[in-house]
């Protein structure tokens, strides 16, 4: 059973009070909640029962909303159904903001299409160019850098990974900054370029919190073995050791 937050029974005691602009309330409350507690806005926003016979508009920022609950919530999507209302909404309006994040997240449901959801997260990519997003357009460049490492494709990969560098330095987003410079490391990995991959992973594990470093070090550690500096690679080795009396 969902534990609901204080804060959450209060925001729908004052909606239970006031009718007027009930569903736009809602909405609002959702969207606010999906960055730090999205099972919250997934519980208000299925307190909306006919999402189909609100306005057009409401609609659309409904499917948009419920789709990025669940996919914050790890979800599977399991239907495009939902996220193509709010997809076809935005593309005719001028809401640019609105229509990236349609975008985005049907490239997020057809991540096991990767050409499907490539043009989606380009699309997206092309919309946000000159909005100010750091948060969303460096989780784009990241997921875009991976789908493209997933085909082998490394040169665009490491483009994009780098400029989702780029916006999660804007963002202060360090956990995202950690695990994109590593990701880089490990195409320059599957480059064979390892002195490449040693400094980006040296970069990613400064960055880093305790969690990432065993795994962080354990990969520095084969890096630096596979071009002969046993001595680091072993002191890298003992770093990750060193974190499993801490870690399951």
């Amino acid at each position: 059973m969902l534990k609901l937050p204080l804060s959450l029974l209060l925001f729908l005691l004052l909606i239970a009070c006031n009718g007027e602009n009930e569903v736009a309330s809602l909405l609002t409350g959702a969207e606010s909640y999906l960055p730090a507690r999205p099972d919250s806005a997934l519980y208000l926003l299925d307190s909306i029962k006919h999402p189909e016979e609100l306005s057009r508009k409401g609609e659309a920022l409904w499917c948009l909303l419920y789709t990025q609950a669940q996919d914050k919530n790890r979800i599977k999507h399991v239907s495009d159904s939902l996220i193509r209302i709010a997809v076809r909404y935005y593309e005719k309006t001028d809401l640019e903001e609105r229509k990236m994040q349609a975008y985005y997240y049907c490239g997020r449901v057809y991540l096991n299409d990767a050409p499907q959801a490539q043009e989606y997260y380009l699309k997206a990519y092309d919309v946000g160019k000159n909005l100010n997003t750091p948060s969303l357009q460096g989780q784009l460049c990241a997921n875009l850098g991976s789908l493209y490492t997933l085909q082998k494709l490394y040169q665009p990969a490491l483009t994009y990974q780098k400029k989702a560098v780029d916006y999660f330095f804007l963002d202060t987003d360090t956990v995202s900054l950690s695990v994109t410079l590593r990701n880089i490391a490990r195409i320059y990995v599957c480059e064979n370029k390892l002195d490449s991959a040693i400094i980006y992973y040296s970069i990613a594990l400064a960055h880093t919190s305790d969690s990432h470093k065993l795994y962080m070090s354990n990969e520095l550690a084969d890096a630096y073995s596979r071009v002969g500096e046993y001595e680091r690679g072993l002191s890298s080795a003992w770093k990750a050791y060193s974190k499993t009396e801490t870690m399951d």
